[in-house]
């Protein structure tokens, strides 16, 4: 069983990732908010232990991170809050609860947070986040991956995951513009970092500078990378175009 508390949260995130991955059941111990007898909720969490079997993350409309799954006691989908995860073991054993349908994974509770800026409206959301993103990383045109034993792409998806997990750690507006590529994130770390997805891709982001990395992820912003689907969708299309460009 590994605990949240003593490992950090892009760690967490990865394993978890790595279990969905991999078709893995997680059991969890988490904290819930209680009700009382006519179903109101009291305010009061109480620890509760699930196994479950992950379907996709999500932001909700509340700025929270959530993992979509399904209860394998109630064989119904659940929402759980990342920030009330307590502890977890992985499982090595397959899924065995049947899966929703796309449409049905696509609740419309669960939404992505559209941030709306007031400084500068002609920049996009995914503009606003890469220039953000790299003024606070202190990131120039040349700018080497490579920092000081540093991998700078981690260090961008670290901070991009800290500001959606790890909430009140940055200032309110960096908060909001780094939290806003989290999907994107964590597209990276399933598809890019674990090496899942085409090597031609893997490649050619491993190729780029920590200025385009921070690009890159805007895009993914931008173009409406919401969910694994949608990650491993934008990766397709990138392959697709570099084999264009190389023929």
């Amino acid at each position: 069983m590994r605990h949240t508390s003593r490992e950090t949260s892009t760690t967490t995130l990865t394993r978890l990732i790595k279990a969905l991955d991999a078709h893995h059941p997680v059991t969890i111990t988490y904290l819930k908010e209680e009700k009382d007898e006519n179903g109101r909720k009291t305010g009061q969490l109480v620890e509760t232990v699930r196994t479950i079997e992950i379907l996709d993350f999500t932001v909700s409309q509340a700025g929270d991170i959530l993992l979509k799954a399904m209860d394998r006691e109630s064989g119904e989908s659940r929402s759980f809050r990342l920030d009330r995860l307590v502890a977890y073991t992985v499982h090595r054993s397959a899924y065995t609860v049947p899966r929703l349908t796309a449409n049905e994974q696509n609740a419309p509770e669960l939404a992505t947070v559209t941030v709306l800026y007031a400084e500068e409206p002609s920049m996009t959301q995914g503009q606003q986040f890469a220039k953000t993103m790299r003024y606070f990383l202190s990131i120039g045109t040349r700018t080497r991956r490579d920092r000081k034993g540093l991998d700078l792409h981690r260090v961008i998806v670290d901070w991009v995951v800290t500001a959606a997990m790890e909430r009140g750690t940055l200032p309110p507006a960096e908060e909001a513009i780094f939290a806003s590529a989290f999907d994107a994130a964590c597209a990276w770390i399933k598809d890019i970092k674990n090496g899942r997805g085409s090597w031609m891709v893997i490649e050619h982001i491993d190729g780029l500078s920590p200025y385009q990395f921070c690009a890159l992820l805007g895009d993914m912003v931008d173009a409406g990378v919401n969910s694994s689907s949608a990650g491993r969708q934008y990766f397709a299309q990138m392959r697709a175009d570099l084999l264009a460009q190389a023929s």
